[in-house]
This record gives structure tokens, sequence and C-alpha cells, in this order.
């Protein structure tokens, strides 16, 4: 991800990187797109206005921003494809792609909802 968003190769992340790879995954996933002045200095411990590479690796793992209720409510809308306040094989089958069952089959849908759906109720 890091070598996807550092579009110059100079080994540092700037705004306008940073701002720019988040305006396309945003589009991806049709979501709203996130504040990206807030991630680079949240992310840029020494300062220097942009991200390096341990930078980037440091803010990916930590948990107290990668788990906050705002990035959880996020990452959770771009899988409850219909709003229903719930995640369904066919929500999971609009994110990925039906590609994914080309190569393994419609079996991998049940395999993850099997692994996640603990109650077995067929939704997340």
């Amino acid at each position: 991800m890091f070598l996807k968003l550092d579009t110059n190769s100079d080994g540092f992340l700037t705004f306008d990187e940073l701002e720019a790879g988040m305006q396309d995954i945003a589009s991806v996933f049709q979501q709203e797109e996130p504040d990206v002045r807030a991630m680079l200095n949240a992310a840029d411990s020494n300062g220097d206005g942009q991200i390096d590479y341990t930078e980037f690796l440091a803010a990916a793992f930590q948990k107290d921003i990668l788990l906050s209720t705002q990035n959880l409510r996020t990452a959770f809308s771009i899988f409850d494809k219909d709003g229903d306040g719930s995640i369904s094989k066919e929500d999971l089958k609009q994110v990925f792609g039906d590609r994914r069952a080309l190569t393994r089959g419609e079996s991998v849908w049940d395999e993850i909802m099997a692994e996640v759906d603990k109650n077995q109720d067929g939704k997340i």
C-alpha cells in the first residue's frame, strides 16, 4: 500500500499523495473521503509534514487509531452495501466482486460466513 501511494517513489507520502490515494479508495468503496490532514498528522510522528515507511507501519499497527469507533463504522458501512445494519453473503459479493468465486468456487462465500457468522443467522 505504501508503494502504491508513494507515486513519485521518493520513500515519503506527502499530503497530496495521501489525498489522491484516499480519493481512489473512497471512490472504489463509494464512501466519503476521509480527513486526510488528520490522517497525515496522526501518522507523522516527527512532524516533518510527510509520512515515511516507518511512520506508515507504526500508524497501520496502532490499534487505538485503527480500531477507533469511526474507522470501525466506516469499515462496516463499506461492507453493509444495502444499509440494513448487517453484512450478508450478497454484501460481500458486491464489495469483493464475484471474481473471487471464479477462482475458488461459490463455496468461498460460505467459508467466509461460516468463519465469522457466530450465531449462524446468515448475517454479520
